[in-house]
């Protein structure tokens, strides 16, 4: 194909052909954007460590991404916070992360301090267990979104997060969408 395009070309005619179309996304990841000019917004794990420092927006809503596939863990067909704690440290871009209705118990918050530039958080509809304490070492988180369960639950604790807006999801749990 090289040689036919670079044959055309020597003798005046036209443009080379195009390249083969790029393989669509497996179903259920799509990432959006991809880095470039105006991008750096991804909606799966494996887009997003691929994507890195050019990660700027990830969402993760609903995600099977977030179920645990790992043998030795005791979440293992569960949603888990594992696979999310080994990417996170390496987005030091991101702005915005989605982990709205992953049924997470538990956040990797030790991560969050590593997390920069993290202004909004959304993380309504997770079943959360222990309050998210380590969000409070991430400098610039601004918003963070909450369902009313999680919202009661942690009322007395919110405080610690100075600087931080919390807004409460009043939408009714129902079926997780995607």
């Amino acid at each position: 194909m090289l040689r036919a395009a670079a044959r055309a070309r020597a003798r005046g005619g036209g443009a080379a052909p195009a390249a083969p179309a790029a393989p669509a996304a497996p179903t259920g990841a799509r990432a959006v954007g991809g880095g470039g000019e105006g991008g750096g917004e991804y909606a799966s794990l494996r887009a997003a460590a691929r994507g890195g420092r050019q990660v700027k927006h990830l969402e993760l809503r609903a995600s099977e991404d977030l179920v645990c596939l790992n043998a030795l863990c005791a979440k293992l067909g569960e949603a888990c916070g594992c696979r999310l704690s080994a990417v996170l440290g390496r987005l030091a871009a991101l702005e915005t992360l989605d982990l709205s209705r992953n049924g997470l118990r538990v956040l990797p918050t030790e991560e969050f301090g590593r997390l920069q530039r993290l202004r909004t958080l959304n993380l309504a509809h997770n079943p959360l267990e222990e309050f998210p304490a380590g969000l409070a070492a991430a400098p610039a988180l601004r918003e963070l979104r909450v369902d009313r369960r999680t919202f009661e639950a942690f009322r007395t604790e919110w405080p610690r997060l100075e600087g931080v807006a919390i807004s409460v999801d009043e939408e009714e749990e129902g079926r997780r969408s995607s």
